[in-house]
């Protein structure tokens, strides 16, 4: 059997994180700052918390929400650059709702 080790030279293709979102009003500084070599060529967010969370990509205009049990909830996003994504919750429930943010790049 051959075995195949980590890959620890070249470009990470691809982003992972998740985010708490506290903030109730549009915050002055984006939660998520997606870092590849290249710009994305997808991602996805993902509200795993049962409070409706709003984003931005520019911090300064609502660009939709992710709504706990619609579709919405889930969002994928092919063919389109974002960089940085600001999260909140409009209702003011504050207390930490955790959102999924995955990118990647087709190279």
């Amino acid at each position: 059997m051959v075995t195949i080790g980590k890959t620890t030279n070249g470009y990470d293709w691809n982003f992972f994180g998740k985010y708490s979102v506290t903030a109730t009003t549009i915050p002055s500084s984006p939660q998520c700052f997606i870092n590849l070599a290249w710009p994305c060529s997808g991602f996805s967010i993902q509200n795993e918390g049962v409070h409706v969370v709003q984003y931005s990509f520019n911090g300064s205009t609502v660009h939709g929400d992710l709504t706990p049990g619609l579709p919405s909830q889930y969002l994928r996003f092919d063919n389109r650059v974002a960089s940085k994504i600001f999260f909140w919750v409009p209702d003011g429930y504050a207390s930490g709702i955790p959102v999924r943010v995955e990118a990647w790049v087709s190279r």
